[in-house]
């Protein structure tokens, strides 16, 4: 007779491709999550009226949303800098003894951006306020690379012919389209199409279609399974 049941060696088998199977994907998020690029970075200097450095004066960048503030004090050279801060609005202020407080408002920070916001102070008491807003087209000095941010009311507005993700980065600067409009006809700066490498939350995207179709069509080899 016939056992309906499974044999403890195939029972085994499926046992060891479920866990398997579930470590996998719990070491793929952990990777994702650790991968993620939603950070900003905020520089400058602060100086006085003559343009010369203040040392050790105070910055303090306020998020807007969530009224978490970070401080950190000047170097010998008036500079100060803020790695790793949320993307969002900002009040940035900064005090020195001697000066008038300099704040500077709707400093906006975008995804991976460097951005530079020099700080001027005006000799007199602490507690008088000088209040600027932001630039809309702040400075960038810390790189050379030539990048942009496409917005969600651009993503929203703009036209998009089949809502194809990739047509957006035309708006890059130096992209160009050899006729598609998409994620294998468009390269930037005259480099080949095979240059480009595009990233998910900071996670290469570059294949990942054929990878999962081979990993897809590949048997498992587990010891003593057949």
């Amino acid at each position: 007779m016939r056992s309906r049941f499974p044999s403890h060696a195939t029972t085994g088998c499926a046992l060891v491709w479920h866990i398997s199977l579930i470590v996998a994907m719990l070491t793929s998020i952990s990777v994702l999550a650790s991968a993620q690029v939603d950070r900003a970075v905020l520089e400058g200097t602060v100086t006085d009226a003559t343009g010369a450095a203040i040392v050790g004066a105070q910055v303090k960048a306020l998020a807007v949303g969530t009224g978490i503030a970070q401080e950190q004090p000047t170097t010998s050279k008036g500079y100060y800098r803020f790695p790793g801060l949320a993307v969002g609005r900002y009040t940035v202020s900064a005090t020195s003894t001697g000066f008038k407080t300099g704040v500077v408002e709707d400093v906006i920070l975008q995804t991976g951006q460097t951005r530079t916001l020099d700080i001027k102070l005006d000799v007199g008491a602490v507690e008088e306020k000088v209040t600027v807003e932001a630039s809309a087209s702040p400075a960038e000095r810390s790189s050379a690379e030539a990048s942009a941010v496409i917005t969600s009311q651009q993503i929203e507005n703009l036209p998009n012919n089949g809502r194809d993700w990739a047509s957006f980065t035309l708006l890059a600067p130096f992209a160009q389209d050899d006729g598609g409009g998409d994620q294998r006809t468009i390269r930037f700066a005259g480099r080949a199409r095979d240059d480009n490498n595009f990233q998910i939350d900071g996670v290469d995207a570059g294949g990942i279609q054929e990878a999962g179709a081979e990993i897809a069509n590949t048997p498992a080899n587990f010891p003593g399974c057949n």
